[in-house]
């Protein structure tokens, strides 16, 4: 059992209540955004949620407890592949727009996805 169960979610919680809902993503222009991006990363740390929480999952655990680990930070790798792509998207944005202060640093979904990748990690 993930012994930082409790902080990790916390912090997926907090996430998906911190992505955009689809009448959240207009774009300034007026067009629609993607939703299927932020579709795809609920649907992530839902997945993250249900291995972290380890529901129907004891059979596993003892046979393989290494596995849900793995899967979790497969899930976590990939959700911060995505995250790191659309936050390059963003800089280079700014930086067109002449904004390049606001293309500084990480977005706070790269920074929090690190910091749960950093919680799963310390379950030894």
């Amino acid at each position: 059992m993930m012994k930082n169960k409790k902080k990790i979610i916390t912090m997926i919680d907090e996430m998906v209540e911190m992505l955009p809902t689809p009448k959240h993503l207009v774009d300034p222009d007026g067009g629609p955004k993607s939703w299927r991006e932020v579709d795809w990363m609920v649907l992530a740390l839902d997945s993250l949620k249900e291995l972290v929480v380890g529901k129907n999952l004891s059979q596993i655990e003892e046979l393989r407890p290494d596995l849900i680990k793995e899967q979790a930070l497969k899930i976590v790798d990939d959700a911060l592949i995505a995250a790191d792509r659309e936050d390059l998207q963003h800089k280079r944005k700014m930086i067109m727009e002449g904004k390049g202060e606001k293309a500084v640093g990480n977005s706070w979904l790269i920074f929090n996805l690190t910091n749960i990748r950093n919680l799963i990690e310390e379950n030894e």
